[in-house]
């Protein structure tokens, strides 16, 4: 599986592709780049959270932020979570 991931936020910018064997090896390189590309605070959360927790909270951040008409479920895993991404514009895969 490969994926681009290209996030522009405020406080974080990731622009990178990504490959790994399963959705949650993706999750987990991810959550790697955002952690080191994060405000030290930040990071001290990141390294607290289990991927799922993680995607749930990328998940509740986009609704709370962006407040889209119909609210994005909130993924129960990575392979969701991926879906959701590329709904959204943020990752694009490039293999399955």
């Amino acid at each position: 599986m490969k994926v681009h991931i290209h996030v522009s936020h405020s406080l974080i910018k990731v622009d990178e592709t990504v490959q790994a064997k399963t959705a949650e090896e993706i999750v987990t390189i991810v959550k790697g780049k955002v952690h080191d590309k994060s405000p030290f605070a930040m990071k001290l959360l990141l390294r607290s959270m289990s991927n799922q927790m993680f995607m749930q909270e990328i998940v509740k951040r986009y609704n709370s932020e962006v407040k889209p008409p119909k609210p994005l479920p909130i993924p129960t895993n990575a392979d969701e979570f991926l879906k959701i991404a590329t709904e959204i514009g943020v990752a694009t895969i490039l293999e399955p």
